[in-house]
């Protein structure tokens, strides 16, 4: 516990604040203990993990719950029950053959520590974001995805849900035929004092598993694990133009083939698809095409890690003070953080990721990150698309460049009440745009550029933006808020949130919040 003289940065430097005081548990049972005291005293909480949010979803001015103590972290593989969480699995747990394991996670264990413990055993995550660098609490939490196209986001492999709320605590599971943990191996496997309340059911749980720290602690999770797996990276990623991509993208076909020739003749399924956006081409713009196939994993040691800093100094580097050299420094950027490989056939990468962002990013430039979630059955994404490109364009030909990324990614949808992919279809599919300004390229500094500020109010008045969810742990603008109003499932959120917490549930309220609307 430390006091209040402590200023907090968020990972990218773009979030900086002070809050009253810094509390750190080193036990799930001192983490209750402190949530009561803070009751008694009507003081506000907000967790943390490792504040990879962008948005303020983490900042508060009176106390900071900083989790990073709370790192125990234990795997079960089926058919083992040499481990306290081996035993203490059902044989519910293992009804779906495609569940090759499960982790048991405590508040601060990163998705760098699942995936290196899951692969001395065999077993990995079933779909990982863009970076490991987050605490896999803090990613689900927001409703972090993938690049996996037929997958659903980081929640739908959540089974269950260690949720303290002040005086309660629950042990919350999705409400399948049967319970997942032995209820009376459950307490002392979580280390839970007396009065733990447990549930099985829907509603709550996707309630809580989506909820930005604002019912309540999650201080351990049950994740569901596949089998080890690898996907294979085109070694040298095509550019296409954006008039010859968009049409695939409308009607679907690039999610049955890949939108470039010869990568549907790489091994394994085709499963992933990104795009990194170049509007900076002379003649057009254009887009790498990012496809994977899952195959087998490699053996030996997982795939090298792609570290951001030396990358982006080389960007920085070839920019010098030319700005029309920024197509150009794209490409060297895009080359040498995204496409290393072992051969000319491509590399085989070991989880669903690449750690372009992890570390050195914010260490030799800080970023800044926004994120807009559509239906991609709409064609709302593309049109915003179209015009934001155009925009950047322009801007560049009057000389008020802009400088940031633009990527394109997709998620099946998921029923977790507030997350961004949120739809009662299960097979409905999201697309996410992301838009990421550099900040002052050549002075290091935390702030937007004159010209990216004109250019982001410009964007953000594009019509369809209204349209759109922004991803929880990504930024916000002044156009364009956070609004969980835009959520479906709102009041059966609150619903569940009231049953859940203490009281009124003033303890995990905060500005961010309150403004967003996510309160019961």
């Amino acid at each position: 516990m430390s006091g209040g003289s402590q200023r907090l940065r968020n990972w990218s430097s773009s979030l900086s604040w002070r809050p009253a005081d810094v509390w750190e548990p080193d036990s799930v049972g001192q983490l209750g203990e402190m949530l009561t005291d803070a009751l008694t005293a009507g003081r506000r909480v907000r967790p943390l993990g490792r504040k990879y949010s962008f948005s303020g979803a983490i900042v508060d001015d009176d106390v900071a719950l900083d989790l990073h103590r709370l790192s125990d972290l234990s795997i079960a593989t089926r058919g083992d029950a040499s481990s306290a969480l081996g035993r203490a699995l059902t044989e519910d747990a293992w009804r779906d053959p495609s569940t090759a394991g499960y982790a048991l996670v405590g508040a601060g264990v990163s998705l760098d520590a699942l995936c290196a413990a899951g692969a001395s055993r065999g077993v990995a995550p079933f779909v990982l974001g863009g970076s490991s660098g987050q605490t896999v609490i803090g990613a689900f939490s927001t409703s972090t995805h993938g690049a996996a196209f037929d997958l659903p986001p980081l929640p739908d492999f959540v089974e269950g849900l260690y949720l303290l709320t002040g005086e309660r605590q629950h042990w919350i599971e999705r409400g399948r035929a049967g319970p997942l943990l032995d209820p009376a191996q459950l307490p002392a496997l979580l280390g839970a004092p007396g009065g733990l309340i447990t549930h099985r059911d829907r509603e709550l749980f996707d309630a809580a598993v989506v909820s930005l720290g604002g019912i309540g602690v999650i201080a351990v999770a049950l994740i569901r694990l596949r089998d080890a797996h690898a996907l294979m990276n085109e070694r040298l990623w095509p550019r296409r133009a954006w008039t010859k991509l968009r049409p695939a993208l409308l009607s679907g076909d690039a999610f049955e083939r890949p939108p470039v020739d010869g990568a549907d003749g790489l091994p394994g399924k085709y499963r992933y698809l990104e795009l990194i956006f170049d509007p900076y081409d002379r003649d057009e713009t254009t887009a790498w095409v990012c496809t994977r196939h899952l195959v087998d994993a490699p053996g030996g040691d997982p795939s090298p890690a792609l570290r951001g800093s030396p990358n982006l100094l080389k960007f920085a580097r070839t920019i010098g003070t030319n700005f029309a050299r920024y197509s150009k420094a794209l490409s060297v950027l895009v080359e040498t953080s995204r496409l290393r490989g072992v051969d000319d056939a491509g590399e085989p990468l070991l989880y669903e990721l690449t750690e372009v962002m992890n570390t050195g990013v914010p260490t030799s430039q800080p970023v800044w990150s926004f994120e807009l979630v559509w239906p991609a059955a709409s064609e709302d994404y593309l049109r915003f698309l179209d015009q934001a490109l155009a925009l950047v364009r322009q801007k560049w030909a009057a000389g008020r460049p802009f400088m940031g990324l633009f990527t394109l990614r997709f998620s099946k949808s998921t029923t977790a009440h507030l997350a961004m992919q949120h739809d009662a279809n299960p097979s409905a599919r999201y697309a996410h745009v992301e838009i990421s300004p550099l900040q002052d390229v050549f002075n290091n500094s935390s702030r937007l550029s004159d010209n990216n500020v004109e250019f982001l109010d410009a964007m953000f008045a594009i019509p369809t933006t209204r349209e759109a969810r922004l991803h929880w742990g990504q930024g916000d603008w002044s156009s364009l808020r956070f609004d969980a109003r835009r959520y479906p499932r709102l009041e059966s959120w609150r619903k569940s949130a009231r049953q859940l917490a203490d009281a009124d549930g003033a303890l995990f309220r905060s500005p961010f919040l309150e403004e967003a609307h996510v309160r019961f």
